[in-house]
């Protein structure tokens, strides 16, 4: 894991090989840093959710479990928004054209796989993927919650 501080934007960077074996101790790490950031548990927890259902999809959808393969993921965080960015060596989908389209005609509720992209379009601002489609981006504005503690701090992880 790397960390990167640059214009008020910190970034993150973790590479992990595609194996499901990587995501409880993801999911421990990524709660531990937004929460000492400072962000509200709600936030946090929207976060870890979207974060991990991208994890997942790369590992087991773009990757095919092969660890010899990896997940590269990038958490930046500024005053306004934190974007996490998750990129698979896979071939791809057209994700966008997919999440429209369940959008419209969701998922059964007993469905075993396709409810991961709408969770993580649920509990986020925005959820984009690239042209080829092995890359997520995946927004959670804080507007509201830095308006609400403008008085407080100036933003995650702020002290006085």
């Amino acid at each position: 894991m790397g960390t990167q501080a640059n214009h008020d934007v910190r970034r993150w960077h973790f590479r992990l090989p595609s194996s499901t074996l990587q995501l409880a101790p993801l999911r421990a790490r990524l709660h531990r840093l937004l929460r000492d950031l400072g962000l509200p548990p709600g936030i946090i927890h929207d976060l870890v959710l979207a974060t991990h259902e991208a994890v997942v999809n790369a590992m087991i959808h773009g990757n095919a479990q092969d660890d010899t393969k990896c997940v590269e993921m990038t958490i930046e965080v500024s005053r306004t928004d934190v974007v996490v960015r998750v990129a698979d060596q896979g071939q791809g989908f057209d994700g966008q054209a997919w999440l429209e389209q369940h959008r419209e005609q969701p998922t059964p509720p007993d469905a075993l796989r396709g409810r991961g992209i709408l969770v993580m379009d649920a509990v986020m601002d925005d959820v984009a993927f690239s042209r080829l489609g092995n890359v997520v981006l995946l927004t959670k504005r804080l507007g509201a919650w830095v308006k609400a503690n403008a008085r407080h701090c100036d933003g995650p992880g702020a002290g006085p």
